[in-house]
């Protein structure tokens, strides 16, 4: 992920994808010791800016900002991603 940056709005959106997972590991992981939530919003916050916020990246940073403890923005995200779901084709996903 380092050497392919994630660029706002580029062509190739696998950067964001891999971003996204590491976050997504990094902020659920039922194992404690692979959890880091300072890494996990780096990279959330990363895939966000990225693509724009769709929503297949917000519940991820949702999850980033409740692993480490900032629940008010934990919450805001996860209402911003219910939002933009019912608003969305599957299609789209």
């Amino acid at each position: 992920l380092e050497l392919r940056p994630l660029e706002k709005g580029g062509k190739d959106i696998n950067p964001a994808i891999w971003a996204n997972n590491v976050a997504w590991i990094l902020s659920t992981s039922p194992d404690a010791n692979l959890r880091d939530g300072k890494e996990a919003l780096r990279w959330a916050k990363a895939a966000c800016e990225a693509t724009n916020y769709q929503p297949q990246f917000v519940d991820t940073l949702a999850a980033a900002y409740a692993e480490n403890g900032e629940f008010d923005e934990a919450v805001k995200f996860a209402q911003q991603f219910l939002d933009q779901s019912t608003h969305v084709d599957a299609s789209e996903v």
